[in-house]
């Protein structure tokens, strides 16, 4: 979850940029479009922390507490680093204001960060796992393709949890190689790969610019998940907005996972 922040961060100065149309992002520096304070985070991080929120206030998935944390964020930036609702994509607000996806407007990659909170609550329980992932990225999404997208980020989690290693790389294997990478499954694919440490990853990911929201995030959490909190420069964990309550968060997504544990045991 801290990865998965502070990679958020990262890429604030890039939204919406042409790719190398700016200089390269190399620390924690804020600005962007929103012009936001150094670490702040913006939607990706903000929708998790909703997420985790519903979670841990009803002691399991329920998709009307999920929505309910969503709208106050929409609403009145609830969850957020700066108070305000920052980065909401045009689908996210649609789905949000109608209780729907549309049909008009393609998914993004909010269901998969979403995704990381849940799979961290349900870490013990797959079948709770799979209906609450199901469940959630009904909310904002409807095509297919996000569903395998989900499944991929959610495996790929709890291969680099376990710290197996055979799992991780046949989970990222199975997509193949690309010449010409868009599709994000293969981009995130390329990033990890292609780094050996959690920093250059994250700033790998910050750097695409343009409109890849989502995969920062992503890039993030599991590079986080399998090189673990220390790999994540201490300055930037200390400087990332409300550090305390994210690692509250994280915190309570663990305990939350050893009592669900206890009771399967």
């Amino acid at each position: 979850m801290l990865g998965l922040a502070v990679a958020d961060a990262l890429a604030t100065p890039a939204q919406w940029s042409r790719p190398g149309s700016a200089p390269p992002i190399r620390d924690l520096i804020g600005g962007g479009p929103h012009d936001l304070p150094r670490g702040a985070w913006r939607a990706d991080t903000a929708m998790a922390l909703c997420t985790a929120a519903s979670l841990s206030a009803r002691g399991r998935y329920e998709r009307d507490a999920e929505l309910a944390e969503l709208r106050a964020w929409q609403r009145e930036g609830a969850h957020s680093a700066t108070g305000e609702c920052v980065g909401i994509t045009a689908g996210v607000a649609h789905a949000l204001v109608n209780g729907a996806p549309s049909i008009d407007i393609d998914d993004g990659l909010d269901a998969c960060v979403r995704a990381i909170p849940i799979a961290l609550f349900h870490f013990a329980d797959s079948a709770a796992r799979e209906q609450a992932l199901a469940t959630s990225a009904a909310l904002t999404s409807r095509e297919p393709v996000t569903s395998a997208r989900v499944r991929i980020v959610v495996a790929a989690l709890r291969a680099a949890l376990h710290g197996d290693e055979r799992a991780w790389r046949s989970i990222w294997d199975d997509l193949g190689e690309a010449q010409v990478v868009t599709e994000p499954r293969l981009i995130v694919r390329q990033i990890l790969f292609g780094e050996s440490t959690w920093k250059d990853a994250a700033l790998a990911a910050a750097n695409l610019g343009g409109e890849a929201q989502g995969i920062p995030a992503l890039v993030g959490a599991l590079a986080g998940a399998r090189y673990g909190v220390e790999a994540i420069p201490l300055a930037w964990r200390e400087s990332v907005a409300h550090a305390t309550l994210l690692r509250e968060r994280s915190d309570g997504l663990l305990a939350d996972a050893l009592v669900e544990l206890a009771g399967l045991a």
